[in-house]
């Protein structure tokens, strides 16, 4: 599957500012989700704080009892409710999340959601369809949003570990190579680095209050990837030769990047 696929025209006609949270009554009935089709409906009909909530939980379910659907790994379906999370969901609501324990909520499930090979590249996707078309003002605040956004999916020591577990030992054996080294051009390569610093330079043109992240520094990152793999290695205490493979190539290609702490 083509991230490029993904790419979908900026939605301008909502403001972040216009989509805080809304009180709620106790007895107030949230939409109950179907199916997968229903979900996809839903979230592009511009959901209440609760019905999106339904909706996450829903693809987190999905993956968790097994059936075949799993939003980690590349479907049509799939794609197409990445895209609206990546393109809709995110730039309205993210600015919003975490102010309530509903909001927090919804944030955890939507980090998980996009905390795969399909999610990380449809964002990496949209950031480079804003430096394709040198974004104004208005859109640099999006694209800001959606850069957050990545900062959360990748925070932490662990997110490799997690990330070569979908792929190694989740993915169908037909998914499995293609994700894995797309996988390895995502986060053990300078990709990330670039998009989000490219982009960043592009904000800084249109605003002055633009934040910096850590994915644009190759330093830090270097460092973030450097302890991920000795966390990917201490994982694999049993001595897997395909897990042990995996980390070694995530090592051989990182060191590439040329950054001290590698």
């Amino acid at each position: 599957m083509k991230m490029n696929d993904l790419l979908l025209e900026i939605r301008t006609g909502k403001s972040p500012s216009n989509k805080s949270t809304p009180t709620v009554p106790v007895q107030t009935l949230v939409t109950p989700v179907a199916d997968l089709e229903n979900v996809l409906d839903l979230l592009k009909a511009d959901p209440d704080i609760q019905t999106l909530e339904s909706c996450l939980e829903y693809l987190v379910e999905k993956r968790i009892d097994g059936n075949s659907f799993d939003i980690r790994f590349p479907s049509p379906l799939g794609a197409r409710i990445i895209n609206v999370l990546v393109t809709s969901i995110i730039p309205s609501y993210w600015p919003d999340l975490g102010n309530d324990e509903t909001s927090k909520r919804v944030k955890s499930l939507l980090i998980d959601s996009l905390q795969s090979v399909p999610g990380i590249g449809a964002i990496i996707a949209r950031l480079r369809f804003f430096i394709a078309t040198q974004g104004n003002a208005q859109a640099a605040a999006v694209y800001q949003t959606l850069i957050q956004t990545l900062d959360e999916v990748l925070q932490g020591d662990r997110v490799l570990v997690k990330l070569s577990k979908h792929v190694l030992l989740n993915a169908h054996d037909a998914q499995r190579r293609p994700l894995w080294n797309e996988l390895l051009m995502l986060l053990a390569s300078s990709r990330i680095i670039s998009t989000v610093a490219e982009a960043e330079g592009i904000m800084k043109k249109s605003s002055n209050s633009i934040q910096y992240s850590w994915l644009s520094r190759g330093a830090e990152y270097s460092r973030w990837v450097a302890r991920n793999i000795v966390e990917m290695a201490l994982w694999n205490e049993s001595g897997n030769q395909q897990l042990s493979d995996a980390t070694s190539q995530v090592l051989r290609r990182s060191l590439s990047l040329g950054y001290n702490g590698m």
